[in-house]
Order: structure tokens, then sequence, then C-alpha cells
């Protein structure tokens, strides 16, 4: 009999017949999470790479020379092919890389004479040690990430990327085409995933990048030195990289209620007047690039406002996680404390009042009327902390919010797989249990309120280490715009249906464009 209301169920909603498996889901979200945690991995593992090729200051030429006093094999990475050297050139002269000025070759070929000197490339690997201490604070924040706000993990693993390309590229380590390659990779990839619900722009960006990535590839190891293909491909790195950290900081930016202070002119001025002067340092006088653009951020950083708003930046990214964790449980706290008061206190004594007015028999009006009070606050003490959520567990609360939200006009039904106990040790952490609870909540009022639906079907596989929850409605689903307006009023419910699931770190979509609203959350131990 479940099964054919199941079926019927899925025809009711334009899914097709049978009710849609989270199979999918839980795939999706492995493969998102084995993804991300590689990066941040292989971002982490460069970052110490280029960090210590600039330390060290060597550069690797990837000259061979024969018996025969002639270059035998150039590496098309190296600088020496930058700076002309070919295989099949006869030497002049060369000195050992602890000579006084380093490794240096002087070679005859054709074309003439070429001279390829290491000691340029040492200042400049030195020079770029800033990028590389950027490169590994982005990749040990990257990591952190991966167990606390998993949205900063990809755009700061993208940063330590980026920044750990420049030094691995002058010192010619074997790790640099991969890390010129994936820092434009994968924000394209990001970016074709983000564009992915307007399929042709998302292929449009897809074979772009593509093309470019190829081109790219075939020109690094081919070693013809295609300055615009390279241009594209630091296009795409950095380009890629800012709008990913611009998204990020979008996403995440609080909502305000009240007006924004004006910016003060004279802060404004003075920034700007210490930028104008750091660029013409760099560009009149020569000054290295890097230690102006630390020199920059260290006199902003003493102008107060900037160092205040930096610091709540960075402590909003790094602090995120427990900052959720805190509120969600203040706020727990908060109402179970509430509902014991309610059912403690008011409810006991207003039970003992019906009951003596019962023995009234003038009273049975006055009786009813303190009956349908009771019931109220009964109903609004078990929406402030079910019982059965400390006491069953997750499931046996969703069976019982299906069976508390149905009504004659909407019918919300439950359909639950779960393998855990009554035992805490068997169930999921408490903290997720609840949110969890919320999430599915928030989603069913939504649709009685807001979707005009007939039917909402909550769906879950619940473990000890897993829980995979869906919350389908067949109403008139999400109009995007309509959406922000409200969440920016702080209706709808969908931003705290999302700070509940980053506190617990799990993955949340919302999709309200396939008729009706699907809301979907998986989360992992």
């Amino acid at each position: 009999m479940e099964a054919n209301r199941a079926q019927e169920l899925g025809e009711s909603l334009d899914m097709g017949k049978g009710f849609p498996t989270l199979s999918r889901a839980r795939v999706g979200y492995r493969l998102r999470r084995t993804a991300l945690a590689v990066v941040a991995l292989v971002a982490f593992g460069t970052a110490i790479a280029a960090t210590t090729a600039a330390i060290e200051g060597h550069a690797d030429a990837g000259v061979v020379v024969d018996s025969s006093g002639r270059v035998a094999s150039v590496s098309t990475t190296g600088f020496a092919w930058r700076d002309g050297v070919r295989p099949g050139q006869s030497v002049v002269s060369a000195s050992k890389a602890d000579a006084a000025d380093g490794w240096s070759i002087e070679t005859v070929g054709p074309d003439g004479a070429v001279i390829s000197r290491e000691a340029p490339l040492v200042t400049a690997l030195h020079n770029a040690l800033p990028f590389a201490l950027l490169g590994l604070a982005a990749g040990c924040l990257a990591l952190v990430f991966l167990r606390s706000n998993r949205e900063w993990a990809l755009p700061t693993s993208c940063l330590a990327l980026v920044g750990s390309s420049v030094p691995l590229f002058l010192a010619n380590q074997s790790l640099s085409g991969p890390t010129l390659f994936l820092a434009a990779l994968v924000p394209s990839m990001w970016a074709t995933w983000r564009l992915r619900r307007r399929p042709l722009v998302a292929g449009s960006v897809a074979v772009g990048c593509a093309t470019v990535l190829t081109l790219w590839v075939a020109a690094h190891f081919s070693g013809d030195g295609a300055a615009g293909i390279d241009q594209a491909r630091r296009a795409l790195a950095l380009g890629g990289t800012g709008l990913l950290m611009a998204d990020r900081a979008v996403q995440n930016r609080p909502l305000r209620t009240g007006s924004v202070a004006p910016i003060r002119m004279l802060w404004l001025l003075g920034a700007g007047s210490v930028i104008a002067v750091g660029l013409g340092l760099v560009w009149f006088a020569g000054f290295p690039a890097p230690i102006v653009a630390i020199a920059i951020v260290l006199a902003l950083l003493a102008v107060q406002p900037l160092r205040a708003m930096v610091g709540r930046r960075l402590e909003m990214a790094l602090m995120a996680d427990l900052r959720e964790h805190v509120a969600a449980d203040v706020a727990e706290e908060e109402r179970g404390r509430l509902a014991r008061e309610l059912h403690d206190a008011p409810l006991q004594e207003l039970s003992a009042a019906i009951r003596r007015l019962e023995l009234v028999p003038e009273a049975e009006a006055v009786t009813s009327s303190l009956q349908a009070v009771a019931d109220a606050l009964r109903s609004f003490a078990i929406d402030l902390r079910p019982p059965m959520l400390d006491d069953l567990g997750l499931g046996a609360a969703l069976d019982f919010l299906a069976e508390q939200t149905t009504s004659d006009a909407v019918q919300v039904l439950a359909d639950l797989a779960d393998s855990t106990g009554l035992e805490p040790s068997t169930r999921p952490p408490a903290a997720v249990e609840t949110a969890m609870y919320r999430i599915a909540r928030e989603a069913v009022t939504n649709a009685l309120s807001h979707a005009q639906a007939n039917t909402v079907r909550i769906t879950a596989q619940i473990t000890k280490t897993s829980i995979d929850l869906e919350v389908l409605d067949d109403g008139i689903g999400l109009d995007k715009r309509a959406s922000r307006r409200a969440t920016g009023r702080g209706r709808l419910g969908l931003a705290s249906m999302r700070r509940r699931a980053q506190a617990i770190g799990a993955e949340i979509s919302i999709d309200g464009t396939r008729g009706g609203t699907h809301v979907a959350v998986t989360w992992r131990a």
C-alpha cells in the first residue's frame, strides 16, 4: 500500500513513476567532497614546494652538455631555453653553480652568441618569497576550512595555487607545469559548475577555457613561447580566483537591516595616495614589486577602519563554524528551557484548572476554551523542542513532523529508512539531528505557507555516520528574484537552512525551478 502511495506521489510531483532515490545525491556529494579535499591537499603541497624553492633560491636551467662540448638537450621549461639556448649549439664557456656569479653558460649557434645566467633568476626567486608565503598561508587555511568552513576551502586552495605558481615557474621545478595548469583549471571548472543552470553560457565558458588550456599545454611543453596564450592562462587563473573569492564573500555576507556608514573621504584619499606612491616606486624607481606590495598592505593596515574590516572578515572566515555551533546550541538550549517551563508550570496548572472546572456543569464553555488554549500551548512547546527528537531520534521526529503538519488541504508523507537505535551512541550527534530536523521543518513550513502545495514528501536515510534528507512538494516552486527579496526581509528561512547546514558541515541544495520545490541535505561524519 505504501509503495503504491509513493508511486502516485511521484507522479503528482512530475517526477515520473516511483519516487526518486537519493543515490545520485550521495554520489555527487562524495565526489565533490573528495575532489575538494584533493585540491586542498595538492594546493598545500605545492605551497610547501614553492616556499622551499624561494628560500633556497636555486633555478634549474635544464641544460645537458655532451662530451664534445655541445648542448645535448634543453628543457623547454627551463630559463636557459627562454634565454635562447638550444640543442646543438657549441658551448663557449660555462661556470658551475658554486661560482661567484652562480651558474652561467655561453653558447654560439647559427643565430649568434647566447648567454644564460642563473643570478637574475635567483634574485627573482628571493623576491617571489612573499608569493610563496601567501600560497603557504592560503594552503594552510584550505586544510583548516575542510573541517570548519568548507565553502572557503576552494577559494583558498585556488589562491594557494596562484601564489605557488610564481616561484615554481621561476625555479623550473617539475611541479611548475601542473601547478600553472591547475591554477587556471580549478577556477574554470568552478565557473562552469556555477553557471550549470544556464547550459548555453556554461557550455560556452567550458569550451573557451578548455581551448585556452589546451593551447597553453601545447605551447608550454613545446617551448614556442606563445606569450598571448600564457597571458590568457594567467587571466583564467587570476580572474577565476578573484571571482571565486568574490562569490564566496557575497554568498556569506551578513544581512543588514540598517544603513551602511559612509566611508570617510580623508581615509579614502590617504589609501589612494599610498597605493599611488607604491605604484610609482615600482614603475619609475624600479623597486621590487613584492616588497612594495607588502609595504602598501602594512601601511593600509595601520589605518584603523581597514584593520577593523580585515579583522572582522578574517574572524568571520576562520571562526564561522564555531560561531554557528555556539549560536545553534544557545538557541536550542533556550528552546528546550522554554518548552520545559511551559510544560512544568503553565500547562500543569492549566490542566489542573480544567479538571476542576469539568466538575462544574455550568462551565462547559469555559472548559472547552481553556482546553483549546492548553492544546495550543502544548503544540507550541512541542514546536520549540519536540521531546521525541531527544528520546527517539531524528527518524521519529520527522515522522511526527509529517503527522503533525498533515491537514485536509495538504498531505505530508514521510518515507524514512532509519538504521539507528534509541541509544545516543547509535545515533548521529545531537547537534546534527537537531539541525536536520530544523531544516526539514523549515522546508515543510515553506511548502505549506508559500508554495501552495497539495502534497509534501519527506524522504530520509539515516545512519550513525550519514544522513540524506529530501523535502519535495508539488507547489509553484521558487522564483529566484522573489526568494532573494524574501530572504533579504528575513522571510522563507532559506538563509536559516543554509546556515544550519553549514554549521554541521552538510551540503544543501534548494531548487524550485522544475515544478515544486526540492530541498536536499547530505551529511557525512
